[in-house]
């Protein structure tokens, strides 16, 4: 892997960690940290990234860590969904959303 060369912190990483320890399911838990992981290394910039490619992919406004990590709790509580949709089943199918 490419070494890191900067960082852009994201806004709002407060209360991560008490989202995070608030969740029992251990599986859930561990989605959860992976999700925001994922986030926090999209605001890495590794060497060989071009400045310019890197804040392309930047958000455009700021970044509430805090709010996505409540989003994915509640996404990865929801575990009947989780499978359906891992399992190849649609969105609107699993959810019963019009999407």
């Amino acid at each position: 892997m490419s070494n890191q060369v900067g960082c852009h912190i994201p806004f709002n990483e407060e209360g991560i960690d008490g989202v995070i320890n608030s969740i029992a399911d251990p599986i859930t838990q561990n989605l959860v940290r992976l999700a925001v992981s994922t986030a926090r290394m999209a605001f890495i910039r590794w060497e060989g990234v071009a400045s310019d490619a890197f804040e392309a992919q930047l958000p455009m406004s700021p970044f509430d860590m805090t709010f996505f990590a409540k989003l994915m709790k509640n996404l990865f509580e929801k575990r009947d969904l989780v499978e359906k949709v891992t399992k190849g089943e649609t969105i609107p199918s699993a959810t019963g959303w019009d999407v």
